[in-house]
Order: structure tokens, then sequence, then C-alpha cells
């Protein structure tokens, strides 16, 4: 082999096929065909020996170049595009999909060349080489960047981009449903404890949210403190289910976070095969605004880790005094008592709070029940700020008992009666009254 033959192999080596054209008078003549190529199986593609280009590139086509490919590649490898195409260029570049060669390779490049740069006759030389390393290479790559675009990195859980992807495939599912859910006072974390503890908060619901509807639905973080649960199959008993569950959860996180986590859910179940997605995905945020709206209502912004941090502080002072401690919800109307005044009255404590004053005003003497009464009103309507009574309970023996109580009242962040905070203290010398 001499010396010209020799660099043509090597240039040529890592292509299948090699072929001159003549784009001009339509002629083909190979160079090199690879045994495994698929082109080798055609009779009339024998190396050297000249043949029309548009019959072998057809032919080719038909045979060999997937159905998807087909129409593509005759566009660009025709004899007509590449002379237009060659005219204002020196390279034309494609690449295909054909049925698997002897080889097992069925990505391909067809490169197409000039022989003269500087003044194009119609000669060039069209090889072609396998890329099925590359392509493979590319789809690793395209696989990495999608879960990259589609996965959240704080939460593991698919993003906002995969949900709106996979929304309409939901559309075939008669009975199809969708979650929404939002975690509250995010904001409010964020400014108080910083955006690790924000961060952990995130991340703290959508392991909530994911283990109470695993065997449900697909559970996607879709926004800064918003999920969604999209679930093919299901009726409102599993979702009621897995609502419960998902309260558990949250209830087991807050035993050790800082700021409990508080999230506000919606549902809707489809209501027909016309109903679209989009529409589906609406009535889910409309419910979970409104039971937004309504958590936050019956109970103030933060007022759950509040009320904690004072409970806290009662209990602690609750050892260093004679009084009775105790601490009202104003918003919810619970009451909690410290300092063994069970021994006494009929009141829970401990931190266990009864359930409505109108429960507490039960102790209460009934001549001095309507005094009380209207007082505690005043206070719930943000007219009174501090309580001062002397009045009497009724203690386990049924024998009333003068006692002074105090409090002061704190509002929360928008000004309204939040808490009621004193204590109560057995007067001295106190005078039965049967």
């Amino acid at each position: 082999m001499n010396i010209e033959n020799q660099f043509f192999e090597v240039l040529c080596r890592d292509y299948t096929t090699v072929n001159y054209v003549d784009l001009v008078n339509d002629i083909v003549q190979p160079l090199k065909i690879d045994t495994a190529a698929n082109v080798s199986g055609m009779a009339n593609m024998q190396t050297n020996i000249k043949v029309n280009y548009t019959e072998v590139i057809t032919g080719y086509c038909d045979r060999y170049v997937a159905a998807s490919f087909k129409k593509e590649f005759i566009n660009i490898l025709g004899r007509e595009n590449l002379l237009k195409a060659l005219a204002d260029g020196r390279r034309v570049v494609y690449r295909y999909e054909s049925i698997p060669n002897k080889a097992g390779q069925h990505y391909f490049e067809a490169q197409v060349v000039c022989i003269n740069e500087d003044n194009f006759d119609g000669n060039v030389i069209v090889a072609f080489h396998h890329i099925d390393d590359i392509v493979a290479l590319e789809q690793r790559y395209r696989r990495e960047l999608e879960k990259i675009a589609y996965l959240d990195s704080l939460t593991g859980l698919e993003n906002r981009a995969a949900f709106t992807k996979e929304l309409l495939s939901y559309a075939g599912n008669e009975r199809a449903a969708c979650v929404v859910a939002d975690v509250n006072n995010l904001k409010l974390c964020n400014d108080r404890y910083g955006h690790l503890e924000g961060d952990k908060i995130i991340s703290d619901a959508a392991e909530c949210m994911f283990n109470a509807f695993k065997n449900l639905g697909k559970c996607y973080r879709i926004g800064g403190d918003e999920f969604c649960v999209l679930i093919a199959d299901a009726d409102r008993e599993e979702i009621f289910a897995a609502l419960g569950k998902l309260e558990e959860l949250v209830n087991i996180k807050n035993t050790h976070r800082v700021m409990p986590l508080s999230i506000a859910c919606g549902y809707a179940v489809r209501e027909s095969s016309e109903e679209s997605m989009e529409h589906l995905f609406n009535r889910s945020d409309e419910m979970m605004y409104d039971v937004k709206y309504r958590m936050k209502k019956e109970f103030p912004v933060y007022s759950q880790e509040r009320i904690k941090n004072y409970l806290n502080v009662l209990s602690i002072l609750s050892k260093s005094t004679d009084s009775y401690l105790y601490l009202w919800d104003i918003a919810r109307d619970e009451n909690w008592f410290f300092g063994g005044i069970d021994r006494d009255f009929a009141i829970r404590e401990k931190g266990k709070p009864m359930n409505k004053t109108s429960d507490m005003e039960a102790i209460i003497y009934p001549a001095d029940r309507k005094m009380l009464h209207d007082d505690l009103q005043l206070i719930a309507e943000g007219k009174k700020q501090v309580h001062n009574m002397d009045y009497r309970w009724m203690n386990r023996n049924g024998e009333p008992v003068w006692i002074s109580c105090r409090g002061t009242v704190i509002n929360d962040d928008k000004g309204k009666p939040f808490v009621m905070i004193g204590m109560v203290s057995p007067k001295k010398g106190n005078d039965f009254i049967h």
C-alpha cells in the first residue's frame, strides 16, 4: 500500500462510507464501504463504480432510514438541495437514525464537503460515520439536564416545570384529583429565624406531603411554599385519609421545631370527563385559599409558636409562686392553668386547655358569673386590656372561695386581642358563703 492509500485509509477510518459525488451530473462513486454498513447490501454500491446519486440516496433512504427521518433525509441530502446549500457554504452536516447495521449501529452523521472550496463546481465528498457513542453521551447529558430542569434541589420533589409538563397527561382519567397545599407563615419564619430555618420548614413540609400521599399520587413543589399532588384515580375518602395522615406527620415534626409547621390544603375530584385539568387545579387552589384564610382568621399568624413559648414560661414561673398562673387564648377561647390549681378547683392544669370559657364559668359562684362574663366579653372585643376583679370560685367541696384574678391582654400582629396572661390568688381570710 502506497503512502497516499495509507493516508486515505487513516482519514476514512472512522467512516462507514465515503463517496465522491458529482452533483452537477448526479453521479456517485463509492470510495470506501465498510462491510458492516447497510449500504453494502445495495447491489449498485460497489467501490469505484459510478452510479446515479439520486437513485442511490433514494434507495438507501427507503430501505434503511428510520421512518421519522425519511422526509428530512431526502430534503437535506437530495441533489438539488445540496447544490443550493453548498453554493452558499462549504459544508453540510446532518444527523439521522437508521435501522441498525450489522454492527448494531443506528445513529449516523452525514458530512458533505466541497472538494474545491474556492470555486464550487458541484464536486463533493459525502461521508457517513456512526455516532452511537456520541448520541448515548448526549442522551445521558439530556437526562441529567432534564433532572436538573424538572427536580427541585431543596426537597427532591419534581418542580413546577415537571408539574406543567405532566398535568395534561391526567386528562384521560375520569376520576383524577388534585390537592394543592401551601405552607403557612413562611415569610415570618424567614424574617424571624432566617432562611436556613425557612428552608428547613419547606423540607419538612415536602417530606410530610410526600409520605402522606405517596400511595395515592405524585407530589410536586410548584412554588416557594406551594405543593401539589396529582392523583390519577381517587375519591374523597382516600383524600381525607391522606389529609389525616398529613396532619399526623405535621404534628410529629412540630415536636422538634422552633416554629411550628402549618399547611393549608385544598382538593378537588374531577366532576366529569369534560372538566379540564386546569379547571380541576383551579378548584383545588381556590379551596386551599379558603382554608388558609380560615386558618389565619381562627388562629392569628405565628400564634402557635407564641402560645407555646408563653406556656413554657408560665410552667417555669409557676414553680416559684404560690399563685395560680393562667393563659387565656382569646382567639380560640381556650384556657391553661398552672400551679396545682386542680387540687383545690375542678380545673384542668399542666398545659391541658379547657375547651371554652363557658366551661370555666361553671365553677364561678352563680351570683358572680354575669359580672365576670361581661368583663371577659369587653376584653374579647378589644375594649379592655386589663382584667382586675375579685370574685368567687367553687372549690371541690362545693364551697365558694374568694379569689383575686389579674390579667393583661397581649395583642396579635394585627392589633387584635390575642391572649390574656395573669394570675389567680386566693384571698386571705376568705369568708365562706353558704
